[in-house]
């Protein structure tokens, strides 16, 4: 993929998958065989088993960063500045690919 801006990509995937975990979970659709709440539960697990597919390195950064509850700086604990970055550019360009096989 060329002049794809992953960030945007990434930020898109993100915000969908804390939308359809937080329908599952409060469950706003309340009929369990609801056709929407359904494809919700899969697509959170689709994106869950890509990311337990991926290097643990690269599933810690995308987690903290794009699908969990963000800690400022968290990756200080890990990396140098630069580091980090390099690995966060490699973590999501490797899953978005991975997303569009």
């Amino acid at each position: 993929m060329k002049d794809v801006n992953y960030e945007d990509i990434m930020l898109y995937i993100a915000e969908m998958y804390k939308e359809k975990k937080e329908k599952i979970e409060t469950k706003k659709e309340s009929s369990s065989g609801n056709y929407l709440l359904d494809n919700d539960e899969e697509y959170v697990k689709f994106i869950d088993f890509m990311l337990s597919l991926m290097p643990q390195e690269f599933e810690r950064i995308i987690k903290n960063d794009y699908f969990q509850e963000r800690t400022v700086k968290w990756w200080q604990e890990f990396y140098t500045k630069s580091t980090y970055y390099r690995r966060k550019h490699e973590a999501v360009k490797l899953f978005i690919d991975c997303l569009s096989l």
